[in-house]
């Protein structure tokens, strides 16, 4: 898992180039006015799923994971938590979704607070837990996921 803030996206590009394609987008090509929905920067290769929703309770919230893809999930506004811990922490709860690629576990991890303009990459061994209210209240988040073919 790699957490930092967008303006040091640089440190990372070196990893793959499909991650630097990533970064590219978030730095480039992504606004607060982007639309809701899926944009392909590299096809099936790296793609973008913008989504704008209210944060959720933790009990409310499942671990996941993935193998084929790796996630930068950048929130571009608003701030959630993000659960993340090691596969070896959490018990499957249900198999895995190769159309997907995603599998859904139980357990639990640390919370981690992503505010406006931070990010993680995730990798397949990083369970984590997206979306998670900061304090009493839902709130308004629009993010970034980008899909990266690991």
């Amino acid at each position: 898992m790699i957490f930092d803030k967008l303006e040091n996206y640089k440190t990372y590009e070196s990893l793959s180039e499909n991650l630097q394609k990533g970064f590219k987008y978030l730095v480039n090509d992504f606004t607060l006015e982007t639309a809701d929905g899926r944009y392909d920067i590299d096809g099936d290769k790296v793609f973008a799923l913008v989504s704008s929703y209210k944060t959720k309770s933790y009990d409310e919230g499942a671990f996941e994971s993935h193998k084929k893809y790796l996630d930068i999930q950048f929130v571009a506004s608003g701030e959630e938590f993000m659960g993340v811990t090691g596969l070896e922490n959490l018990s499957p709860k249900t198999d895995f979704n190769y159309e997907n690629d995603i599998v859904f576990y139980n357990g639990d991890g640390p919370l981690i607070k992503l505010p406006t303009g931070y990010f993680m990459v995730l990798f397949p061994q990083d369970g984590h837990k997206p979306g998670i209210m900061t304090g009493d209240e839902r709130k308004d988040v629009k993010k970034v996921v980008v899909k990266v073919l690991y």
